[in-house]
Protein backbone atom coordinates (compact mmCIF):
# COMPACT_ATOMS: atom_id res chain seq x y z
CA UNK A 1 0.00 0.00 0.00
CA UNK A 2 1.28 3.47 -0.84
CA UNK A 3 0.60 5.89 1.96
CA UNK A 4 -0.37 9.76 0.58
CA UNK A 5 1.66 11.38 2.84
CA UNK A 6 3.69 10.99 6.68
CA UNK A 7 1.25 9.92 9.26
CA UNK A 8 1.89 10.18 12.97
CA UNK A 9 0.79 7.72 15.77
CA UNK A 10 -0.12 7.42 19.28
CA UNK A 11 1.08 4.38 20.81
CA UNK A 12 -2.26 2.75 20.57
CA UNK A 13 -2.05 3.03 16.79
CA UNK A 14 -4.57 6.27 16.61
CA UNK A 15 -3.49 8.56 14.01
CA UNK A 16 -2.89 11.91 15.60
CA UNK A 17 -1.73 14.07 12.69
CA UNK A 18 -1.10 13.53 8.93
CA UNK A 19 1.11 16.32 7.47
CA UNK A 20 -0.05 17.58 3.53
CA UNK A 21 1.36 16.20 0.70
CA UNK A 22 3.17 19.01 -1.53
CA UNK A 23 2.56 19.54 -5.50
CA UNK A 24 4.52 17.37 -7.87
CA UNK A 25 4.08 19.41 -10.49
CA UNK A 26 5.98 22.46 -8.52
CA UNK A 27 9.82 22.07 -9.61
CA UNK A 28 11.39 24.28 -6.67
CA UNK A 29 10.46 21.68 -3.78
CA UNK A 30 10.34 24.91 -1.55
CA UNK A 31 7.29 27.11 -2.96
CA UNK A 32 5.57 23.18 -2.12
CA UNK A 33 3.56 22.66 1.71
CA UNK A 34 4.59 19.19 2.10
CA UNK A 35 7.12 16.35 0.09
CA UNK A 36 6.59 15.70 -3.28
CA UNK A 37 8.50 11.79 -3.24
CA UNK A 38 8.57 9.30 -0.78
CA UNK A 39 9.38 10.11 3.04
CA UNK A 40 12.80 8.18 3.86
CA UNK A 41 13.21 9.39 7.41
CA UNK A 42 12.03 11.28 10.55
CA UNK A 43 12.99 12.21 13.94
CA UNK A 44 11.83 13.80 16.61
CA UNK A 45 13.15 17.09 18.03
CA UNK A 46 15.54 16.10 21.45
CA UNK A 47 13.54 18.79 23.38
CA UNK A 48 10.77 20.38 21.40
CA UNK A 49 7.92 17.89 21.91
CA UNK A 50 6.16 19.91 19.09
CA UNK A 51 8.70 19.42 16.48
CA UNK A 52 9.64 16.79 14.07
CA UNK A 53 11.70 16.63 10.93
CA UNK A 54 11.19 14.08 7.69
CA UNK A 55 13.54 14.10 4.99
CA UNK A 56 12.55 12.82 1.51
CA UNK A 57 13.54 11.59 -2.46
CA UNK A 58 12.73 14.83 -3.04
CA UNK A 59 15.86 16.48 -1.87
CA UNK A 60 14.13 18.04 0.71
CA UNK A 61 14.28 18.03 5.05
CA UNK A 62 11.35 19.51 6.54
CA UNK A 63 10.39 21.12 9.50
CA UNK A 64 7.15 20.60 11.20
CA UNK A 65 5.31 21.92 13.87
CA UNK A 66 2.30 19.72 15.26
CA UNK A 67 0.98 23.09 16.55
CA UNK A 68 1.53 24.86 13.45
CA UNK A 69 -0.13 25.69 10.22
CA UNK A 70 -2.76 23.26 8.85
CA UNK A 71 -4.40 23.10 5.57
CA UNK A 72 -7.63 20.61 5.54
CA UNK A 73 -6.80 19.48 8.55
CA UNK A 74 -3.30 18.21 7.20
CA UNK A 75 -0.29 20.18 8.93
CA UNK A 76 1.52 22.20 6.77
CA UNK A 77 5.39 22.27 6.71
CA UNK A 78 7.25 25.26 9.04
CA UNK A 79 10.45 25.08 6.82
CA UNK A 80 12.01 23.67 4.37
CA UNK A 81 15.99 22.78 3.54
CA UNK A 82 17.14 21.83 0.00
CA UNK A 83 19.48 19.22 -0.21
CA UNK A 84 22.47 19.84 -2.89
CA UNK A 85 25.51 17.66 -4.40
CA UNK A 86 28.94 19.66 -4.18
CA UNK A 87 28.10 20.28 -7.53
CA UNK A 88 24.93 22.28 -6.85
CA UNK A 89 22.91 19.46 -8.03
CA UNK A 90 19.51 18.39 -6.19
CA UNK A 91 19.65 15.29 -4.65
CA UNK A 92 17.86 12.47 -2.56
CA UNK A 93 18.10 12.51 1.44
CA UNK A 94 17.41 9.08 2.89
CA UNK A 95 18.16 10.61 7.01
CA UNK A 96 18.49 13.59 8.47
CA UNK A 97 19.07 14.55 11.76
CA UNK A 98 19.40 16.90 14.93
CA UNK A 99 22.65 18.21 15.34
Amino acid sequence: EILEAFKVFDRDGKELWQFVKGDVYIRDVTNTKGHTAAVTGGMWHPSKKDECITCSLDGSVRVWKLSGKTLFGKLVCDSVLRVRNPRGVRCACTAASYD
